[in-house]
């Protein structure tokens, strides 16, 4: 006797299961009738769910990796999403997109995964509709086949017609060899961009690699580059470059750009006003100077300089975020003897005109200056503490962050008067934000144990400063640490590093930037990353 078996989705105790016979009017003497097994199976709650909320389930789960080095993180995330969409069909239609939402491009040492990915979407050209932004790690032009990824990545910008943001970085960018980006890569793979992604391409991130500053001047550009037009380009990086002032979107192409972020920046102070000469509003702006920039000092003098390139955008800029230079700064007024004199962050500047600007994130430094960086209309200052984990002992007691130098309690006494200060000047801000990273903590919990025998532990203070500032109608906000003082010790900070920090708290900056000195550059303040903790381009509302 055949048996047909019906069943909805997933599989249930066979007490759910109901015999029926079924007799057919049209049905012969001779043929036997037809046995229906019918599993009464309801629908899976989450099944229930609008596509909306299951997007941002999916994305959860496949995204909680902010501990890992960026492209781990994405092979993790791509491996998830590719799980998710394998359980049903309703997973399927809506984890499809987000598999292809984002595409990484490599070539050299990962190319073979860029020619699968260019197989699939020649088979399944539908596929290429999903993909909202791609990031190329360019091909190396000294590899045996180089002219093969390079038409390989060519053809695949040529196909993504729905992007909207476009990444090319250096391929030995991963391994923090020094390399730089061509001239001629760059041009040609962003004139396919404008061919084939425009209307829709808004963010552009460029990111030159991690050579000398002086190797950036050695080739003079082609006198057959013309400026590629990019007229609905809102956010603009430009990552350690320097002298492009002639590339792509810049000029003309970029006068809409309304965010503009220049991470390690290792220019000259002419080429940082012809910069932000480009846009013609500007509201968002981010940057650092580079370590390098010792190859090309800003001397206190250049300050006019930066004051004049910020000056261009007075009346709109509402966002300024700024990191420490890492430069030698030579002033009047600048102590070169003492400590923490060779890292002076920037020049002086004057913000008490730019009636627009709301939010401002400064390194730390002596309240007493902040009259003329405070602009009149600031809702939110946000004081980060800006040095690495492998700073020596003696530098990082007094440079870590100066409120804090004193481990005998006076930092709670310079936070007390910079309260006072802040009230002072600038009555009507509300919001406080102090930034201090755990995981930097505790990688230098060693060196602490080795100067004494109980480590100091500042979120203690900020606690107590918080309960003061709240009296003042001032709101302090920090990132609590996700631990205690009395479970970290020097004996298992990895531990702590690795499971109780990831779970409770994300870090500022990559995993490989606290492993690896050499790429500490703080690139992802400055581009927008959805898993790591990153300053806001919005105010923070109480």
């Amino acid at each position: 006797m055949p048996v047909s078996l019906c069943y909805n989705t997933l599989s249930q105790p066979l007490s759910n299961i109901k015999v029926v016979w079924v007799s057919r009017a049209t049905q012969s003497p001779q043929q036997t009738p037809h046995l229906f097994l019918a599993i009464d199976i309801p629908i899976p709650a989450i099944l229930k769910l609008p596509d909306e909320l299951l997007i941002l389930i999916f994305s959860q789960a496949a995204c909680s990796f902010p501990l890992f080095e960026t492209v781990i993180r994405t092979v993790k995330a791509h491996n998830n999403y590719a799980a998710i969409a394998a359980v049903c069909r309703t997973f399927y239609r809506i984890a499809l997109p987000l598999l292809y939402k984002r595409l990484w491009i490599f070539g050299s040492e990962r190319f073979s995964s860029t020619q699968h990915l260019h197989r699939t979407l020649t088979k399944r050209p539908g596929l290429r509709q999903y993909c909202k932004a791609v990031e190329v790690w360019c091909p190396e032009w000294y590899m045996p086949e180089y002219q093969l990824e390079f038409d390989t990545v060519r053809d695949l910008l040529s196909w993504l017609p729905n992007v909207r943001s476009l990444s090319l970085r250096d391929a030995n960018w991963l391994m923090n060899i020094p390399d730089r980006l061509e001239y001629h890569e760059v041009y040609t793979l962003l004139r396919h961009a404008c061919q084939h992604m425009l209307p829709h391409l808004e963010h552009l991130y460029l990111y030159y690699g991690t050579g000398s500053v002086s190797d950036q001047w050695i080739v003079p550009p082609p006198s057959y580059f013309v400026v590629l037009e990019m007229p609905n380009l809102r956010s603009f990086t430009l990552d350690s470059m320097t002298n492009w002032s002639w590339i792509l979107p810049i000029g003309g192409g970029a006068r809409f750009v309304t965010t503009l972020r220049l991470p390690d920046f290792s220019g000259t102070p002419s080429q940082f006003h012809k910069l932000l000469s480009w846009p013609k509003v500007l509201e968002h702006l981010a940057f650092s100077l580079h370590p390098r920039c010792m190859e090309v000092p800003w001397a206190e003098d250049d300050s006019k300089y930066m004051q004049a390139a910020l000056n261009l955008h007075r009346g709109s800029l509402k966002t300024l975020l700024t990191a420490s230079s890492r430069l030698w700064v030579l002033g009047p007024d600048v102590d070169t003897e003492g400590p923490g004199s060779q890292w002076n962050w920037l020049p002086r500047i004057d913000l008490s005109a730019f009636s627009k600007l709301e939010t401002l994130a400064l390194p730390v430094r002596d309240h007493h200056s902040y009259a003329t960086l405070l602009p009149p209309s600031l809702r939110t200052l946000v004081l980060h503490n800006d040095r690495p984990y492998w700073m020596p002992v003696d530098d990082w007691e007094n440079d870590w962050w100066p409120p804090f130098a004193d481990i005998s309690g006076k930092g709670e006494d310079w936070l007390t008067g910079f309260l006072d200060h802040l009230r002072s000047i600038r009555p009507q801000m509300s919001t406080l934000r102090l930034r201090l990273c755990p995981e930097c903590w505790l990688r230098t919990l060693p060196l602490q144990m080795e100067r004494a025998s109980d480590p100091f532990f500042p979120w203690d203070t900020l606690r107590v400063f918080q309960e003061k500032a709240a009296k003042e109608g001032m709101e302090p906000i920090f990132d609590d640490p996700g631990f205690s003082k009395q479970e970290a010790s020097p004996a298992v900070p990895d531990h702590l590093f690795s499971m109780e920090v990831g779970a409770k708290h994300r870090c500022n900056l990559k995993h490989e930037e606290h492993l690896n000195p050499v790429s500490w550059c703080r690139r992802d303040w400055f581009h927008r990353n959805e898993d790591l903790c990153q300053l806001s381009l919005h105010p923070i509302s109480r």
